[in-house]
């Protein structure tokens, strides 16, 4: 998902009241779903919004946000 999607859907999000994750593309190998740059955002509740693969990443990066969210730490 693209940044100007993103904003667009960010009164939704906001509406949740819980605190969100954006996770962001940063480099990919061969053949990819989407390109650097792509966005995703992932709440407490394991919510998404957007995809950065066919579904095999947003597990791992799932769980790296559940990790930034109890820590704070950005990875």
């Amino acid at each position: 998902m693209d940044f100007a999607t993103l904003y667009h859907r960010q009164p939704e999000t906001l509406q949740t009241k819980l605190p969100w994750v954006l996770g962001t593309l940063v480099a990919t190998e061969g053949s990819t779903y989407q390109k650097p740059g792509a966005k995703i955002l992932f709440d407490q509740a394991g919510n998404h919004l957007g995809l950065i693969s066919g579904g095999c990443l947003e597990q791992a990066i799932a769980e790296k946000a559940q990790s930034v969210l109890t820590t704070g730490t950005p990875k």
